[in-house]
């Protein structure tokens, strides 16, 4: 593979996909996709943390209480602070 990429020298500067092409389409339909999954995961009353639990990032369902990354698997310096598990412990994600 690097050595592919290596004989590629700077093409990618050169690369331009056509607008009508596969490649846009595709990002178009992926890009749609995703965003239509964040609207209903935004409409759900359970928001990210239900879907995470129901499974709909893989095949891994984790409770919004419980898996792994619970309390006690790493140790947190004193004074340490999440912002982000500090919204979603009070429920204020919005």
């Amino acid at each position: 593979m690097k050595y592919v990429l290596n004989a590629a020298g700077s093409l990618a500067e050169d690369f331009r996909p056509a607008p009508d092409g596969l490649i846009v389409k595709r990002a178009h339909q992926v890009l749609g996709e995703a965003v239509d999954l964040l609207e209903r995961i935004v409409a759900d009353d359970g928001g990210l943390l239900a879907a995470i639990a129901a499974g709909t990032f893989g095949l891994m369902k984790r409770p919004p209480d419980g898996g792994k990354g619970a309390d006690g698997v790493i140790a947190k310096a004193d004074g340490y602070r999440n912002p982000a598990a500090d919204l979603l412990a009070t429920g204020d994600t919005k």
